[in-house]
């Protein structure tokens, strides 16, 4: 993956995170708390681009990016 640009926005009690994939261009926008490391929000935008790339067919899907249990019950799993 190429290089992830990140804006932090800060907002009550945590921050509004936009990064943009330096090569497509793609873009995704995630709250995360203000006292997360910066590591954890570059894995979380890695991990989002990657999702976002996979659902508008940029990237077959991976047997290694674990996949949710189906949930019939009530409410939705997060």
């Amino acid at each position: 993956m190429a290089d992830i640009y990140l804006e932090f926005f800060p907002m009550d009690q945590g921050l509004r995170v936009v990064a943009v994939d330096a090569e497509t261009g793609l873009e995704v926008v995630f709250a995360a708390p203000k006292n997360c490391a910066r590591e954890r929000i570059h894995e979380l935008a890695r991990a989002k681009l990657q999702r976002r790339r996979r659902l508008e067919g940029q990237e077959p899907a991976s047997s290694d990016v674990p996949q949710r249990p189906v949930d019939h019950g009530r409410g939705r799993l997060v």
